[in-house]
């Protein structure tokens, strides 16, 4: 095993992957907690969660059953 001085695992062990609706909306909980920022880089980061929040959550509301026969164009 691979880890740093902390003896935590370094981030090449932990391969990203797509983030889930819930894992989206627990950061979202983490943000509204922690309250306003100034720093340019958390409040970019916050607009961009948001959006991809948005995005999954109108993807799980969306019935693809009735898409069926090609009904449907995405």
């Amino acid at each position: 095993m691979i880890a740093n001085s902390t003896g935590l695992k370094l981030a090449e062990e932990y391969p990203m992957h797509e983030l889930t609706l819930e894992e989206l909306t627990a950061l979202l909980n983490v943000f509204d907690r922690a309250g306003a920022s100034q720093d340019a880089v958390e409040s970019d980061l916050l607009t961009r969660l948001k959006a991809h929040h948005a995005e999954k959550e109108e993807l799980a509301s969306m019935d693809f059953d009735d898409c069926l026969g090609g009904a449907c164009k995405l």
